[in-house]
């Protein structure tokens, strides 16, 4: 068989390394039964701390911005004195913790290192879902009087690398009216799945909230989330570049793949690892223009690395 591809068959390199998938399900931080965290010493630079993953908080004299994390279990109670709780009641699977976020929320890798995120559980707030279903005194019930009017609640997590903004974002509604039959229209109270794996390989993430209910201080809606079980896999690759113009389609796959290259690039190396870091053989032919073929026989997750002059890529894949 010809191969102009160069596979490696040798242990992985020093500076690059492949981590398992990691869930992040706050169950390890230890509350008085029916409350959230805070900190009343807090600063901008305050954060709790879950599997390497920062997740920012500030406190002033009551908790403004950021995370925290919580076992409230109170669906009912409406208003802003029921912040802390989820409309679904528990964590994910009747678990007992989860994260409540706010507007424009951060979360970071502690390390200097990448992650990609796989995705999280997502559920309204019972202050938000409250607030949507009947209305209060600032925001208006969704739906209006005849439940006709158009409003939805979105989040939105965009993902950042070095500071520089990714070109994906991942979109997903809370509470949606929008539907011509208003039998469809709906307000998230169970904990529903989020893929973010469009986002890439990142080392932050973003989480912002829209409303079509807004007035002359911004949104009426509260701004509030909550997220359970985020999983993400990582990789480290320090002192080395991670770009995004790798494409690998169809992904997931039957184990059949196309890469292209840039045209510019003539000589290349490709290996292949599983998700536990061990080097995998492929089946692959030659380039033809700037798309080639390979295959990976068993079902999995794997990594794709690409190594080119001074550059190196990856990207996961899956078969299934």
């Amino acid at each position: 068989m010809k191969n102009k591809f160069n596979i490696f068959l040798m242990c992985v390199a020093i500076s690059t390394s492949v981590q398992g998938q990691t869930t992040i399900d706050f169950e390890e931080f230890a509350l008085a039964p029916n409350t959230y965290w805070y900190d009343q010493s807090s600063s901008a630079d305050t954060f709790f701390l879950s599997q390497n993953v920062r997740f920012p908080h500030q406190y002033s004299g009551y908790w403004v911005s950021g995370w925290t994390y919580s076992n409230v279990s109170d669906s009912v109670t409406s208003g802003y004195t029921n912040l802390g709780a989820v409309a679904a009641g528990s964590g994910f699977s009747s678990s007992s913790n989860y994260a409540v976020g706010q507007q424009n929320a951060i979360i970071k890798n502690r390390k200097v290192e990448d992650f990609q995120a796989t995705g999280m559980y997502v559920c309204n707030g019972t202050y938000a879902a409250k607030s949507m279903e009947t209305g209060d005194l600032f925001a208006k019930k969704f739906g209006g009087a005849t439940g006709d009017d158009q409003d939805f609640f979105l989040l939105t997590v965009k993902g950042y690398h070095q500071g520089v903004e990714k070109t994906d974002s991942v979109n997903f509604y809370l509470a949606d009216f929008r539907f011509a039959d208003s039998s469809q229209d709906y307000i998230v109270k169970d904990w529903t799945w989020v893929d973010l794996s469009a986002l890439g390989f990142v080392d932050s993430l973003k989480f912002i909230l829209s409303s079509s209910d807004n007035g002359q201080f911004g949104m009426n809606t509260p701004a509030f989330f909550c997220i359970d079980n985020f999983v993400y896999d990582g990789i480290v690759s320090v002192g080395q570049k991670i770009q995004d113009d790798l494409a690998i389609y169809p992904n997931p796959s039957n184990g059949d793949f196309y890469l292209s290259i840039p045209p510019e690039v003539l000589e290349f190396q490709i290996r292949c690892f599983n998700s536990s870091g061990q080097l995998v053989e492929l089946d692959a032919n030659d380039r033809v223009s700037e798309v080639a073929h390979f295959r990976i026989f068993e079902p999995g997750v794997y990594y794709i690395q690409l190594n080119y002059e001074n550059e190196q890529q990856t990207k996961k894949v899956v078969i299934y």
